[in-house]
């Protein structure tokens, strides 16, 4: 049976965590330090960890790196809420089957479960990816262009960015995107790129009422 474990001092996220999880996992156990964390690591196998960074006594950055060496095939998911600068997030990303900044969705939460555990359901990528995304979470601008009434119609829109490649970008909008969408980003990206993309696919998001959005460049 597959088993998660979350780590967080905060007691109530810990319960909140929990009873999201349950029904992809009903095996999970919490803890608040990461002393505690590594004694379970030490004692069974995890196919999941839920772990924040900020942890009382030993650095969470430091368990995170135990969890990996005691049990390799662990996935392990990072929440943050702290600034996280670029050394510091490749360094997380080298360890790190995904990061979550606090404060997260439950439907993110909920999505990483389904992806470390390979669990299909409705929001499972309809297209195979052709390169590796890398978690990130920003906001971002984009316009695109519709026809109201016949006429064109240019809008100015934002969204969540999720995770980024060379290849293309996942975003959760409230706008109802749909395959075959021409978004320009007007900011998210690095100024002195002017990325375009084509909705590939769209799905609506559990309980929240946003799109899931995946996005592939046009390359210049």
């Amino acid at each position: 049976m597959e088993c998660i474990l979350i780590i967080d001092s905060d007691e109530l996220l810990l319960l909140a965590i929990t009873r999201a999880l349950h029904t992809y996992c009903p095996e999970i156990k919490a803890v608040s330090t990461g002393d505690e964390a590594l004694q379970e690591i030490s004692s069974r196998f995890y196919h999941l960890v839920f772990m924040d960074i900020a942890l009382p006594g030993l650095r969470g950055p430091q368990v995170l790196k135990k969890i990996r060496e005691i049990s390799p095939d662990t996935k392990i998911v990072v929440m943050t809420s702290a600034q996280v600068d670029d050394e510091m997030r490749r360094d997380l990303e080298d360890h790190a089957f995904r990061i979550l900044a606090k404060p997260f969705e439950i439907s993110e939460l909920k999505e990483a479960a389904r992806e470390a555990l390979a669990r299909p359901d409705e929001e499972s990528y309809p297209f195979p990816r052709r390169a590796k995304r890398i978690p990130r979470k920003k906001t971002v601008h984009y316009s695109m262009t519709v026809l109201e009434l016949g006429r064109p119609v240019s809008l100015s829109l934002k969204g969540d960015m999720i995770d980024v490649s060379h290849m293309g970008v996942g975003l959760r909008t409230y706008y109802p995107l749909e395959a075959g969408h021409l978004l320009m980003f007007n900011s998210g990206f690095d100024p002195s790129e002017q990325k375009t993309g084509i909705v590939r696919w769209s799905a609506v998001t559990d309980e929240s009422y946003m799109y899931r959005v995946g996005v592939e460049f046009i390359q210049p």
